[in-house]
């Protein structure tokens, strides 16, 4: 047989029938600890609280919470502590770090304010909408020498060739700035989740749909909304998003490479005009110290193998957000003694202490028909014939004219004054304990009487174990001191020997001179059947 107890919100009693079996509320409102419920297979065992229900020995008490966060919690019931493992390290403050202290160019930072409504998830080429100030120079450049018309063309030239390769670059600033901003994202995120799990006490529902709620208000694709949609989009992004960034980083540095490449050819073929020469290498320089700085501060430098990680981490840990056994405690407890003590306790793990407060209810759970016995003092009380000896006194045989027969004589049974035999003894007694006021069982005892302590009796009877524990003393295990018995008692009793009657015998059963014979030259033990009742007191 099993029974279960869950954990409840309200003290009303609530009754239900489910498969031939009765459910009643426990106790009332806990926080963390919820809807809590005590199943028995017998409603009549049950009261209005169900504090006093009672387990029968050797069944299995099945304590069930049912709605209780492990992921942050600890759950100790009657000393046996359980808690899901939660990996609560900083893992996404250095990498959100690193996505969010660099500074971008006015250009690249005038674009991201542009996109900053673009979706969590979309790539979009950018176009370059701002005059460099490259261009801006070297028209001024052009017009301040007196070039040759052979050479403007060639200048002009270079400046398309150079002009293209800054605006690819800055696109390519621009797309990075993009996944940076996707990656903070995802970091942030995953920053928060381990918040929102340790923010709800007990609904695993809840939890799920705030970190839906969450990721889908940092633009989350629609079609996401459930964990396992999160965990596959991250699984996906953003280590992607990282190899991204590589690339862009590195055709940044090969479209650097081929600028270089292109002014040094340019300076080379036209190093007669020193005057333009040195106004264009001023201008490059300028611009590739610009470029190398830009190149430094905001291109994060993020490995691949650190988000991996990350995933991994954010992962697991929503992969446990969405583990329904996560949110259920079920311990398994046999009931021995005479009381099963169940604590139950929630304590929040160390990462949750300021958001989460303990809480802890008990049971104390009699348990039924658990074999005892009970041993002590005991007063017992013999009824009829059967518990008392017999004594006679012997006369000589008379006939009617009074004359003594001289071939037989007469036994008189002495007349006895008491009706009830009192002895005093030792009893065990046998029992199923029930936790009621009257508890039956079974006796076994010995006693003597008190004016021959050689006289022995044996009983064997039916018991009433009276009292129970006192409902101010929980700690107490006081019960059934006070034992009424009654049954058959076996008894050595003198009864006349067996060659001999009441009244007149022959001479020829026993010499008689005349004169009056002991009783034990009359009687004989034997071994007789009666009934007894009495009292005793329990001393184990």
């Amino acid at each position: 047989m099993k029974h279960l107890i869950a954990i409840s919100i309200s003290a009303t009693v609530i009754a239900s029938l489910s498969s031939c079996k009765m459910v009643k509320q426990v106790f009332g409102s806990h926080d963390p600890v919820k809807r809590a419920f005590m199943k028995h297979n017998f409603a009549d065992h049950l009261t209005d609280t169900g504090r006093r229900a009672k387990l029968h020995h050797n069944d299995e008490l099945i304590i069930e919470i049912d709605s209780i966060n492990k992921l942050v919690y600890d759950i100790n019931v009657a000393g046996k502590s359980e808690g899901a493992l939660m990996d609560t390290t900083n893992i996404f403050n250095s990498l959100l770090q690193k996505t969010t202290t660099s500074t971008t160019t006015s250009a690249s930072t005038e674009a991201t304010k542009e996109d900053s409504s673009l979706t969590f998830q979309e790539v979009l080429p950018l176009i370059d909408r701002t005059n460099l100030i490259w261009d801006v120079e070297m028209e001024k450049s052009l017009q301040k020498n007196a070039i040759v018309k052979g050479d403007k063309l060639e200048i002009e030239k270079f400046h398309t060739r150079f002009k293209n390769s800054q605006i690819q670059i800055q696109n390519n600033f621009r797309n990075i700035d993009l996944f940076k901003k996707k990656l903070s994202s995802f970091f942030e995120f995953g920053k928060i989740v381990p918040i929102i799990i340790g923010s709800e006490c007990c609904s695993q529902n809840k939890i799920k749909d705030n970190i839906v709620l969450d990721f889908e208000r940092r633009g989350a694709d629609p079609s996401i909304n459930s964990l396992v949609d999160i965990v596959k989009h991250i699984q996906i992004y953003p280590t992607a998003w990282v190899d991204s960034i590589e690339t862009l980083k590195k055709n940044i540095i090969k479209t650097k490479n081929k600028m270089i490449s292109i002014s040094d050819d340019f300076i080379k073929k036209h190093q007669t005009n020193s005057l333009l020469i040195d106004e264009i290498s001023s201008i490059e320089d300028d611009y590739f110290t610009t470029l190398n700085d830009q190149i430094e501060s905001d291109i994060p430098k993020i490995s691949k193998d650190s988000v991996s990680t990350a995933v991994s981490f954010l992962t697991g840990l929503l992969n446990q957000a969405n583990n329904s056994k996560n949110f259920k405690f079920v311990g398994r407890y046999p009931a021995t003694g005479n009381y099963l003590n169940v604590d139950i306790k929630a304590i929040p793990k160390s990462t949750f202490k300021t958001l989460l407060a303990a809480d802890s209810t008990s049971y104390r759970i009699p348990v039924r028909y658990r074999f005892e016995w009970a041993i002590g003092p005991a007063l017992n009380f013999g009824f009829g014939e059967c518990n008392f000896d017999r004594s006679y006194n012997v006369d000589s045989a008379r006939n009617g004219m009074g004359a003594v027969k001289p071939d037989t004589f007469f036994i008189n049974r002495n007349t006895r004054q008491s009706q009830v035999s009192p002895s005093v003894g030792l009893m065990a007694n046998f029992y199923w304990q029930t936790h009621c006021f009257i508890n039956p069982g079974l006796s076994l005892g010995i006693s003597t009487t008190p004016n021959d302590l050689s006289q022995l009796k044996a009983y064997l009877g039916a018991c009433m174990l009276i009292g129970q524990l006192s409902k101010n003393d929980k700690n107490s295990t006081v019960y059934n001191r006070i034992i009424f018995s009654a049954g058959l008692s076996y008894n050595r009793v003198d009864r006349l020997k067996g060659s001999l009657i009441e009244g007149e015998n022959p001479k020829s059963r026993m010499p008689f001179t005349g004169n009056n014979i002991a009783t034990d030259q009359l009687t004989e033990k034997v071994g007789l059947i009666g009934f007894y009742f009495g009292f005793s007191y329990k001393i184990n």
